[in-house]
This record gives structure tokens, sequence and C-alpha cells, in this order.
């Protein structure tokens, strides 16, 4: 969170890219590799995404999402060098996800062990014990990535809401950090991106 907010110290040199989605992202990846880049902040994008296919900036680089977009790509879960700014609630929530799984290859693998397996009777003690253990846990990490993802695209709660707590925690908040977290609710709130109550809330 330190990290974040030492762009405001003048002897920290940062560049400002505005971008209008994960294209424009693209044009710039080649640049922040073979540049001096040693870290990215993605404010308003990046968190549906898996960051480190994106970005790869090398050994020691730190890469910050702060973003409203939603759901999490779980993948992000498993960097050290990415940091997901995420509420409370949230970071309880993606706790209990399994970073160590892959939906889409692992449900392929299994249903390939399955259609190769002779059929024969299943094997009777420890091992068989084992083995069905070890496959149950597989099936529940599973139902708890469709889960994540079964609601679809939606919004978490403002990036500038967020960043201003964070800011107020740190004792770095400002008049100008409580406009922008003002202007951000509300930009969700007329777009119909939250609703009436999640509104009231954050008020």
């Amino acid at each position: 969170q330190q990290t974040l907010f030492r762009l405001e110290e003048p002897r920290v040199r940062y560049s400002v890219i505005p971008v209008c989605g994960y294209h424009d992202l693209e044009k710039y990846q080649e640049k922040l590799a073979d540049g001096e880049a040693r870290g990215i902040v993605m404010l308003n994008c990046g968190a549906t995404a898996d960051v480190l296919q994106l970005f790869d900036l090398g050994e020691g680089s730190v890469t910050i999402v702060a973003d409203a977009h939603r759901p999490f790509d779980h993948h992000n879960l498993r960097y050290d060098n990415v940091l997901l700014f995420a509420d409370d609630e949230e970071v309880e929530q993606l706790a209990d996800l399994p970073i160590d799984l892959d939906s889409e290859s692992d449900a392929g693998s299994d249903s390939d062990e399955d259609d190769d397996r002779p059929s024969q009777r299943r094997k009777v003690g420890e091992d068989g014990e084992a083995e069905g253990g070890a496959r149950r846990a597989k099936v529940q990490k599973r139902t708890r990535l469709a889960q994540h993802y079964g609601e679809g695209s939606f919004f978490g709660n403002p990036c500038g809401c967020l960043l201003y707590r964070i800011a107020a925690d740190l004792r770095r908040d400002s008049i100008d950090l409580l406009w922008l977290s003002i202007v951000s609710l509300t930009d969700q709130f007329v777009h119909q991106r939250m609703s009436q109550q999640r509104y009231e809330a954050n008020v």
C-alpha cells in the first residue's frame, strides 16, 4: 500500500498511460518489458485478467491492481509480485479459492483419465481411499471456482473509494482524494453498476 502512494514523491519517476481496454494494454506490453519499469499500477483494469500473461517485467517487479471489475481472475492469487486491492469481505472470499487448479485443463485431464480407465472393480484399501479423497478434493475445488465465475461480470466497490480508504488508513488522505472517491461512487451509481442500497452504504 505504501508503494502506491510513493508516486507522490518528487524523485519517483512514472508515466501515466490511459487505456480503453486490454487491446490497448497489449500495445504497451513490449515497450514495458524492454524498458526500465519496475512496477505497474493498474487502475480500473486488470482484475479480470491473468496479469502476468499481460506483463512480465522480470524479477523484482511488482504489479498493483485496483479495479472494480469482477470477478477476480484466480490465477493472480498465486503470484507473489501481483498485489490485488479488495474490500475485506472480498479478501475472505478470495482466500477460499483454490490457486493450484486450472479448472478447464484439470477437468479435461480427469475426463481423459476416466475414458482411458478400463472398467474394473475399484481398488479397496488405503490406496483406493486416498485416490477417492484426492478426487473429491478436486471436485470441491472446481465447484468453488464455478461458483466464483458463475455470477458472470459485475462490479465491486469503486476503485476511487477503495483507494481513499487505504489513503485514510495510511494517513495520506486529502480533500482531492475524497473528491475523486465521490466522483467514482457517483459514476457507478449513475451508470447503474451498483444498487441503491450499496450506494447508500458507501455514502
